[in-house]
């Protein structure tokens, strides 16, 4: 094995890594710089040390590896696009044994099994000394032993060689024990239950106090048994787990925007996660893995990496934004000056309604008073504004000037009938895009894109949530096949390029493995078993559709269910309404049957809701839908009859064309100016089909050529076989 030449001692608290040049050497001479668990475990304190180098491996960013695991998947593609130099094998799928990913991976990987077989056998070796006071603490620390070993083999199992990986459940003493041959996959999979069962029957902590936020727990262990069966298609076991964690763990959905930065870690949801930090002593660091440089590769701001596909910004962009849901509605000031209503558009005497004052993400823009003709000032701002008759009661942007003498008082002192003067901007925003309502003495707007697409991605065109402290169109240049940008993983919220951390590229966002919405959407897959059950499907859909109602979009199937829980405070598919003709919008669009729902869960609510999240959690599910033979529509993504594959994935991906066209928005004249001029950019997404004059662009065309079994995994990575006899 490769640990060998890895092989990891604890020293000053943590485990210090040597590397030597001849294994007979060492195992012959005593080398007295290094603490064997013979030499160092002898007091109840080594295994609180102990816990914390497991953690310590739990924490290498190398076992997650969040850029070439979404960039194999169909939720990631690369940036630079134009530039041959920056192709990643990874999303090519022609990677091999020699590609870093997998070497780096596995050698994270084994490292942390190593410091967790380390820390069991530790712990035998010190429990004849404990006290009565010190056993309660023991057990939790070897429950978290246990529990670590098991998780870091179900990375194993599912990450490489089609899950046959060694076994390795002690620490190496001679020189043949460093090599061990592959396992099954079934054997491996048999070995980590047993030690996530290990860790729930030692009585792993269900929770812990704040000052512990992040350890392992019971709810956490069964989260991960849960998912190894529903990978291996045992849905009715793995249903146990995910209903025992949601009647039981008392988990609650959290705001959908405290999932995505620093902003809400460790909150309500979360089951499992990698705490990271930038604010530490370096001078007693040790061993630790502080921070990560994920957002530098997810970030526009920063090596732009990873973007997001075509067909994901599309599904993002295309979320209904439910009117009901009052998350929806963004508040806005309005001013006493009038425009006039529709509705009394005959009429001498108008109806007026207020201006609304148009903003950016909360920052409204208009300018100074100014002198002008002697004894008067104008007060310029900008504001929707609608027209009656003349410009179709659209509410488009106007910039507003209305004349007021020195006093700042108006000519005519009933403000009711002032005249001010509208200037009309590019029709750059209209009714679509749009929408107002007041509720007492305050106006609100509705949001232009779900709550879930604003704090996942950045998207072309969004006014509401800023992207490094400004709309996405002024931070974002989206051209170049690049339409969307991802905003999990980076600190978009606080600050202005990615680099800004210190250490220059560091990012202390935490690595969010496990959270509720995640158990909610297994669950509703096990009830429907892949989408082969209706009798589940009513109790399906209604936990789907707590995660939709978070998200602020609309919810699936009829408020007529017995089991719509959000009725009369959510639109449901059946009651969504075409504003043009005031029918039902899709009267056959109500999502009514298993299969139905299971290909939502698989094409919409997973990717839209957990992309670039977990450990791999994307590769994962599309292999074992393949593995498990789930149905889908013909056409839509399989190629082995109506079976899903992920080849098939690939290539209708591939076969889905997309155009990018100008577009136009506000922006400030300089910066921190209040005057509005028209920008634009080159990267706002449409089908194809939209401009048939135009050169389609396509993604994942190397993927649907080259994808096969043999990058179905990683490989076992060619150092592992050159040193270890037992692989070829």
């Amino acid at each position: 094995m490769k640990i060998k030449k890895i092989l990891s001692i604890f020293f000053l608290g943590s485990i210090c890594i040597f590397t030597f040049p001849s294994c007979e050497d060492f195992l012959t001479e005593t080398n007295p710089n290094v603490l064997t668990t013979d030499i160092y475990y002898t007091k109840f304190s080594d295994c609180k040390s102990g816990l914390t180098a497991v953690y310590n491996a739990f924490k290498q960013p190398n076992i997650y590896m969040p850029v070439e695991e979404n960039l194999r998947s169909d939720v990631g593609v690369q940036g630079n696009k134009f530039r041959s130099a920056f192709d990643n094998t990874a999303y090519l799928q022609n990677f091999n044994d020699a590609a870093p990913a997998p070497n780096n991976k596995w050698a994270a990987l084994y490292k942390a099994v190593f410091r967790a077989n380390q820390l069991i056998e530790g712990l035998d070796k010190v429990e004849p000394t404990l006290t009565e006071s010190q056993r309660t603490e023991f057990q939790q620390i070897k429950a978290q032993a246990f529990f670590f070993r098991g998780l870091f083999y179900f990375y194993l199992n599912t990450s490489f060689n089609h899950g046959r990986v060694p076994i390795i459940d002690y620490v190496p003493k001679s020189e043949a024990e460093f090599y061990r041959p592959v396992s099954e996959s079934d054997q491996v999979i048999e070995f980590y239950r047993s030690d996530l069962k290990k860790a729930l029957e030692l009585g792993l902590n269900d929770s812990w106090d704040a000052d512990n936020a992040g350890r392992a727990t019971s709810y956490a262990a069964k989260a991960i048994l849960g998912k190894s069966f529903l990978y291996a298609g045992d849905y009715a076991t793995a249903k146990g787990y995910f209903k025992d964690i949601i009647d039981n763990g008392g988990y609650q959905l959290a705001d959908v925007s405290d999932n995505m930065t620093t902003k809400g870690e460790f909150n309500s949801e979360s089951i499992l996660e990698v705490s990271y930090t930038t604010a530490y002593n370096t001078e007693f660091a040790g061993d630790s893995q502080l921070y990560n440089q994920w957002g530098m590769g997810f970030s526009k701001k920063g090596w732009n990496t990873v973007i997001v596909p075509f067909w994901l910004v599309e599904e993002y962009e295309e979320e209904y934004v439910d009117p009901k849901n009052d998350n929806n509605w963004e508040i806005v000031n309005y001013d006493s000056y009038r425009y006039q209503s529709d509705d009394n558009a005959e009429n001498e005497e108008y109806d007026y309604k207020p201006d609304i004052i148009y903003n950016q993400a909360g920052k409204e823009y208009g300018y100074e008073t100014m002198s002008a003709n002697g004894d008067t000032i104008l007060v310029s701002s900008y504001v929707f504004h609608q027209f009656p008759q003349k410009y179709d009661y659209e509410p488009r942007v106007y910039r507003r000037v209305v004349k007021k003498n020195l006093n700042g008082e108006d000519y005519i002192p009933d403000a009711k009938h002032v005249n001010p003067q509208y200037f009309k901007l590019a029709g750059v925003f209209n009714y679509k895009n749009f929408k107002f309502k007041q509720v007492g003495e305050k106006m609100y707007r509705l949001r232009e894109y779900s709550r879930r697409a604003s704090y996942s991605i950045a998207i072309n065109g969004d006014e509401t949530v800023n992207f490094y402290q400004q709309i996405p169109q002024l931070t974002a240049i989206f051209h170049n096949q690049e339409s969307g940008y991802f905003r999990k993983l980076c600190n978009w919220d606080i600050r202005t390029k990615e680099n800004e951390g210190t250490p220059v590229n560091s990012s202390d966002i935490n690595l969010r493995l496990i959270r509720l919405a995640d158990i909610y959407l297994m669950y509703a897959e096990c009830l429907i078993k892949g989408g082969t059950d209706e009798t589940g499907f009513d109790e399906a859909l209604m936990y789907v559709n707590k995660v939709r109602q978070r998200a602020g979009t609309m919810l699936m199937g009829s408020e007529d269910n017995a089991k719509a829980e959000f009725k009369g405070n959510a639109t449901y598919q059946n009651t969504v309404i075409n504003e043009e003709t005031g029918e039902p919008a899709d009267p056959n669009g109500t999502m009514s049957t298993a299969s139905e729902l299971m290909e939502h869960l698989m094409y919409v609510e997973r990717p839209l809701e957990l992309c670039v999240e977990g450990h791999a959690l994307r590769v994962n599910d599309l292999r074992r839908w393949e593995d498990n033979g789930v149905e889908v529509s013909t056409g839509v993504a399989g190629t082995s009859g109506n079976k899903f594959s992920v080849k098939g994935r690939f290539t209708y991906l591939s076969q889905q064309k997309f155009i990018l066209e100008t577009t136009y928005y506000w922006k400030p004249k300089t910066v921190g100016s209040l005057e509005l001029v028209l920008g634009q950019n080159w990267g706002k997404q449409y089908r194809a089909s939209y401009n048939p004059t135009k050169t389609p662009w396509v993604d994942y065309a190397h993927a649907a050529a080259n994808y096969d079994d043999n990058v179905a995994y990683w490989p076992i990575p060619n150092t592992e076989i050159m040193s270890n006899p037992y692989i070829d």
